[in-house]
């Protein structure tokens, strides 16, 4: 299951990744519950760094390390930028011809998931929480699930967009919209809906257009322009939380975003924390503010 302690680690890798050396220096010393999909991102942003380093033999021995441990990393990864370095290395195209056929085998038995957690006696709300784009469920279980204990119900939610080895996405808007809509009437009720960056995204056009029944909204860090064109001009008045990182490039959108709901009467507040595109170091003290907020804005 995956840990505060690996978000936490990502935390401090992200935050240093603009010095190599610093951050290959975190790198080194993993939580000690990392699953095999964490120890292989882990491998991927060793080999990012090390190809910003200037030494891509060394960033093609991290990716083989994570083929020769039988894991695999997504095609959609290898992407990234940082490996330009490594593109014509015959051991790197074979990873990928390797790896894309690994993920068209497993995207083939791929659906979407509802895990349901029953809350502690005698149960009270219902929170249903999407994962960032790129991870899994474990993310937002290992954000909410303590939840149970407060008498929450809670559905880890799981996107049918599968990207890779415990990794789905949300880019399919028809497809995610269709799977926020069966949640919502395998759940009943108005659950508040979370999600992290596209899932925040996601629940927030999924409420205030009225898709789905809503007590509230708590979208962490979403990937929201200032204006979305999905956005209607009478969106649904449900108490809606922002999560934003004042480091995150895509907080200028999204504050801007929480205006034009205010604006348009939707009742808003925003927690600003001083990291980025990511979950707040102090994040349990910000859920609690943010669903006590949404419970008495809803009354």
């Amino acid at each position: 299951m995956t840990s505060n302690a690996f978000l936490v680690w990502q935390g401090l890798v992200f935050q240093s990744a603009q010095d190599p050396r610093k951050a290959l220096h975190i790198l080194e010393s993993p939580p000690a519950d990392l699953t095999s999909e964490q120890w292989a991102r882990g491998q991927f942003w060793k080999a990012c760094l090390l190809c910003q380093s200037h030494r891509p033999g060394e960033a093609i021995e991290a990716l083989k390390e994570v083929d020769k441990a039988g894991h695999w990393l997504s095609p959609t990864r290898l992407q990234d930028h940082d490996l330009d370095p490594l593109r014509e290395d015959p051991e790197f195209t074979r990873l990928v011809q390797a790896w894309t056929r690994r993920l068209e085998q497993e995207a083939a038995t791929h659906s979407a998931t509802l895990q349901v957690l029953p809350g502690a006696a005698p149960e009270q709300e219902t929170l249903v929480a999407l994962h960032m784009n790129q991870s899994s469920p474990t993310q937002s279980h290992a954000l909410f699930s303590s939840l149970t204990s407060e008498h929450w119900r809670v559905a880890i939610a799981g996107s049918g967009q599968y990207a890779g080895e415990g990794m789905a996405v949300w880019n399919d808007r028809t497809q995610a919209d269709t799977e926020l809509g069966q949640w919502a009437k395998q759940l009943g009720g108005c659950p508040v809906w979370a999600g992290l960056s596209v899932g925040g995204s996601t629940v927030l056009r999924g409420v205030l257009t009225g898709a789905v029944a809503a007590k509230g909204v708590l979208a962490v860090v979403p990937s929201v322009p200032a204006h979305p064109e999905w956005c209607p001009d009478e969106p649904v008045k449900i108490p809606t939380a922002f999560v934003v990182g004042e480091r995150d490039q895509l907080a200028s959108g999204t504050l801007q975003f929480a205006e034009l709901l205010k604006a348009r009467g939707v009742p808003v507040r925003v927690w600003v924390h001083p990291g980025g595109h990511d979950v707040p170091e102090d994040w349990q003290s910000i859920r609690a503010e943010a669903l006590q907020w949404i419970n008495a804005a809803s009354r």
